[in-house]
């Protein structure tokens, strides 16, 4: 309801004043009040025993490396190199099972096949925290090697790991509920994949299943208001027209680089853009490839620039050896002009790199 409502939009019945919900469209869901009640419990999962950590972990394996494989092979298409296809996918394929190993590895060695967490329900969304046992251990020990070491690579990820121990995601985030009584698990999806599994103590989990209930159907009660409101309507619309535009102006900036890149790479990097502004089902993972693009296309750039071009034929010097200054790069030989259209190149890339992480990270289209 709005903050200042006094009666449900429903039905007209007085809001409660405490919390502002409506008892009689509320209560029908369960006995008793559940609003603003919260459970904490804490389990250990199991790991490579888990059907849902083996699906979970191939999954992102394999669309890990199912998007960096497309977007090197089109680097290798576009550049005419089909001849290093085969090779790359045979050492793709041997570096994917390596870290299936290395994480079959990881889950026995360090982890017991146990991954202690404490979940927590309650009206904010659902929260999980990683709890210490051998992963902390090994994070710690990582850090004082690190810095022992001066090896600021290893301190910085095992800080990165300390600090992507726990999250929470909001009860608006949360578009589909899906629940395993037998297995004692409940999957939390957003609207196109999993975000969140929690594992339940067998003797709590009616109650946890109840409250994931009331709060995930009243956050659907929410969108399906808001989805109906012409003010917001128009300002998506905008929003995604200012956007687009932007995109727009980006492919354009690319385009107009100093360097003979493929025309083909800002056409797609603005497709991809267009699909995660307009079409939010699919703005995660077209975020996530047009923020991979961009990065590729980046790599791309960098390397036409630097790429060395002899200025004088090797049959005239018959045999000795290349001048100094007959050898030059791409940026080498760029002008004031050139520059500066190499800026605007560059703040392209840094808006399609932005547009594909806030599509990849939700923050998008966190509305729908």
């Amino acid at each position: 309801m709005d903050d200042h409502a006094r009666f449900c939009t429903e039905c007209g019945a007085p809001l409660d004043a405490a919390d502002g919900l409506c008892r009689r469209c509320v209560l029908p869901i369960a006995e008793q009040p559940l609003a603003g009640s919260a459970i904490e419990w804490e389990l250990a999962f199991p790991l490579l025993t888990n059907r849902f950590f083996l699906y979970d972990a191939a999954k992102a394996l394999f669309w890990a490396f199912a998007v960096f494989d497309t977007l090197v092979l089109s680097i290798f298409l576009v550049q005419g190199e089909t001849d290093v296809v085969r090779p790359f996918l045979s050492v793709s394929a041997l570096i994917l099972a390596g870290f299936a190993a290395a994480i079959a590895a990881i889950a026995i060695v360090v982890f017991g096949n146990r991954h202690p967490t404490r979940f927590r329900v309650d009206k904010s969304g659902c929260h999980y925290a990683a709890l210490r046992g051998r992963m902390g251990l090994f994070n710690r020990i990582g850090l004082l090697l690190g810095v022992a070491a001066r090896n600021p690579g290893l301190a910085g990820a095992s800080i990165l790991a300390e600090t992507q121990a726990g999250g929470r995601f909001g009860w608006d985030e949360i578009h589909g509920v899906r629940e395993y009584p037998a297995l004692g698990v409940i999957t939390l999806m957003d609207s196109w994949h999993v975000v969140l599994r929690l594992y339940c103590p067998p003797d709590q989990y009616s109650r946890i299943a109840e409250l994931v209930r009331f709060y995930s159907e009243a956050a659907a009660r929410r969108r399906a208001r808001r989805s109906t409101d012409p003010s917001a309507d128009r300002a998506d619309w905008r929003r995604r027209a200012l956007l687009s535009a932007g995109a727009g102006a980006a492919a354009g900036a690319l385009a107009s680089a100093p360097v003979e890149l493929p025309i083909a790479v800002p056409a797609a990097l603005l497709l991809l853009g267009l699909a995660t502004v307009w079409i939010p089902a699919i703005s995660r993972p077209s975020g996530g490839l047009l923020a991979a693009g961009a990065t590729a296309a980046a790599v791309m750039i960098v390397r036409l620039g630097t790429e060395v071009v002899e200025t004088i034929p090797r049959e005239l010097l018959k045999g000795g050896e290349m001048p100094a200054w007959a050898q030059r790069s791409e940026f080498d030989r760029m002008n004031g002009t050139e520059w500066l259209l190499f800026g605007l190149a560059t703040a392209g890339l840094v808006v399609f790199l932005a547009l594909g992480m806030a599509g990849l990270t939700a923050r998008l289209h966190r509305r729908e």
